[in-house]
């Protein structure tokens, strides 16, 4: 039984590497400024419209 419950443990410390999916933050920030601004949500317009900016001037860069 101790066996089973330590095989259980170890099989759920799993590591992923963040690297392995490039999630595209732009384009994500660009869909949720859109939404906020179907929805006249001004509260979320203005939590990513920063975030925006952000990653589309780091995309910037690193495409030079």
């Amino acid at each position: 039984m101790r066996g089973l419950i330590f095989c259980f443990i170890l099989s759920g410390c799993v590591a992923h590497s963040p690297d392995s999916v490039k999630t595209d933050w732009e384009a994500v920030y660009e869909h949720e400024l859109e939404v906020a601004k179907k929805n006249e949500d001004l509260q979320a317009w203005m939590f990513f419209w920063p975030e925006y900016l952000k990653e589309r001037e780091k995309n910037r860069i690193n495409n030079k």
